[in-house]
Formats: C-alpha cells, structure tokens, sequence
C-alpha cells in the first residue's frame, strides 16, 4: 500500500521561557542573550525535533505576511555568549570548563535549571531539552534538566522555581 507524507503548519509552537524574577540567572536581560547566542537553534529544530520545526525568536511564523526579517537578531555564536558572560564577570577561574565567578568569599557557577514535560507518545522535547543543555554546557553553564508532567511544570513555573522551562 502506498503511504503518502505531508508537511503542514499547525498553531502549536515549542518555546524556552526564561524565569524573570530576581532570584534567577536568566532575570538578567544579557544573561539571556549568551543563552540564545549559545544555543544553536537549527540544530535543535532538526535534530531535536526531527525536522519537524521551524526556527524562529518571536511567535509568528518566517512564512506569514507578519513576519519581519530583521526581528531574527540571534545566530548561533558560543564566542559572542562568552563574551556576554565575560562581561558580567563570569570567567573559567577552575580550568574545568565551567564558569566561575566570587560572590563574596564564594565561588559561584552559573547554574541554570530546564524543567520540561513530555508529551504521552514521544519524548522529542526531552531530548531538545537535553540538545539546548548541551549548548549551554560548552559555553561554561552548569545545567540540569528535569522531566516532569505537564501539570507539574505548569505549577513551578507558576511558583518561579526555574531558570528555563521548554513548554509548547
């Protein structure tokens, strides 16, 4: 029997939502930025999603009238993350690739945690998760992600107990 395969749009989109609040990494505006230049987002469209996504910084698809070119100001860059980073006065002050930086007598690493959920038949926003994790591990960030249900991630992101939550 012959199969036929169709690729459509639907009104769904996968988005990383970072936490604004003060006792976050990712409340600081250019923390956010190393975080989207670190990221190399067609990567995790095809492998993470399978080629089944599109890349793109705002909720408007690249395809409709709507979309405006020069509201993509993001490309993958580890160098222009570090750089961000650096600024802020994070450094690899260990030699173990991670980031350092003393608060007080403390050093401190740039911590972030991704929470996410998976949908009941497939587990692909587990492994974007763990891809965009990845990226964020090579430019010096310590990163956890977490799998829970979806109502669970619903709840800590409510109660601000995230840096980066992966939701559709």
């Amino acid at each position: 029997a012959g199969l036929t395969s169709i690729d459509y749009p639907t009104l769904t989109y996968e988005m990383l939502v970072p936490n604004l609040s003060d006792g976050s990494l990712t409340a600081d505006a250019s923390v956010r930025q190393a975080i989207m230049y670190a990221i190399d987002r067609s990567v995790i469209a095809s492998n993470g999603y399978l080629d089944m996504a599109v890349q793109c910084e705002v909720p408007v698809p690249p395809a409709s009238w709507l979309y405006e070119s020069q509201s993509a100001i993001y490309y993958y860059s580890p160098e222009r993350a570090l750089q961000l980073m650096h600024n802020l006065g994070w450094y690899d002050l260990t030699g173990d690739g991670t980031l350092n930086k003393h608060i007080g007598v403390m050093v401190q690493e740039p911590t972030l945690s991704i929470i996410t959920y998976n949908e009941s038949s497939n587990s692909i926003r587990e492994n974007a998760a763990n891809l965009i994790a990845d990226y964020l591990r090579t430019v010096g960030f310590n990163v956890t992600v977490t799998v829970y249900s979806k109502e669970r991630t619903r709840q800590l992101m409510k109660d601000g107990e995230f840096d980066l939550a992966l939701v559709g």
